[in-house]
């Protein structure tokens, strides 16, 4: 059975030490590995203008 394994990651050393995990954990298994990185965007009109 093929697993889907969600990791969300912010780039940092600890996040990915956790792809290294999941990768080990499925050693021998088929599993599909999904990367997600989210962060917040106001709804503020002027802050999104001046986005940097």
């Amino acid at each position: 059975m093929k697993r889907t394994i969600f990791i969300p990651i912010d780039f940092s050393e600890a996040s990915l030490h956790l792809i290294e995990h999941a990768l080990l954990s499925v050693a021998d298994d088929e599993a599909e590995i999904v990367l997600t990185h989210c962060f917040f965007l106001t709804d503020s009109i002027v802050e999104l203008l001046f986005f940097e």
